[in-house]
């Protein structure tokens, strides 16, 4: 079933395409069990994009997560370094631009499709936008491209151009991730907020894009059907 069976009186928030569920004080368990009955920012780049595309990529990995019973388990080292890191980009995001941002404590559902949650990093204060803080390692930060000329491959860095499409380019998952948080809330606009260790610090407007927003909850609304009936096509 879906997380809107666990969501308290929506009260004020009646008017939002969303409704809330409170996070405050759950354990990692609790959490994860939340977690479980809804599709999240970071599940959707494994429905809708390819190997190709985004090497991690496992559909087959979301369902399992999804369909199972959960068993302990400890956090890794990569995510618990970025939740620790997440604090200071976020504090970095004010000092860069004067923006204040919140946490929201709470754990939105889409109300017209209540199979979409989303779990964001901060609000800006006093209007409906949304950052996404992404902490990342000096080699996350450098792709290895042929040389359209030469055809010989050399490293680039993907933060050199400054453009938040060049960065997509070679991050799409971070794109997907932000549109569908576009999608759960109704905003408009999220910011992208990068530490790249230990030296260099980004910032970048990310505008709605309705196109994509309309693949993923097709896309996620068909997965989601398979996770309803246990139907897994991956593992046959």
């Amino acid at each position: 079933y879906c997380l809107n069976h666990h969501v308290k009186g929506s009260g004020s928030y009646s008017m939002k395409p969303y409704t809330t569920v409170s996070t405050v004080d759950l354990s990692i368990d609790e959490w994860r069990q939340l977690r479980q009955r809804g599709i999240g920012g970071s599940d959707a780049a494994h429905i809708v994009l390819s190997p190709e595309q985004f090497r991690y990529a496992d559909p087959a990995k979301i369902f399992r997560d999804k369909t199972t019973a959960l068993s302990p388990e400890e956090e890794s080292l990569p995510c618990t370094i970025g939740h620790e890191l997440e604090p200071l980009c976020a504090r970095l995001f004010e000092r860069e631009t004067g923006r204040h941002v919140r946490r929201m404590n709470q754990l939105l559902v889409s109300l017209s499709h209540p199979f979409m949650i989303a779990n964001i990093d901060r609000k800006l204060c006093g209007v409906a936008e949304g950052l996404e803080c992404k902490c990342i390692g000096q080699m996350s930060a450098r792709r290895r491209i042929a040389d359209p000329e030469t055809g010989e491959s050399r490293w680039i860095d993907i933060f050199e151009s400054g453009d938040a499409g060049t960065i997509f380019t070679y991050k799409p998952e971070w794109y997907v991730q932000i549109q569908h948080y576009m999608s759960v809330t109704g905003w408009d606009k999220w910011h992208l907020a990068v530490i790249v260790l230990n030296n260099r610090f980004y910032h970048y407007e990310v505008p709605r894009d309705e196109e994509l927003i309309n693949i993923l909850r097709n896309a996620e609304n068909e997965f989601w059907k398979l996770v309803q009936e246990h139907e897994n096509i991956w593992e046959v």
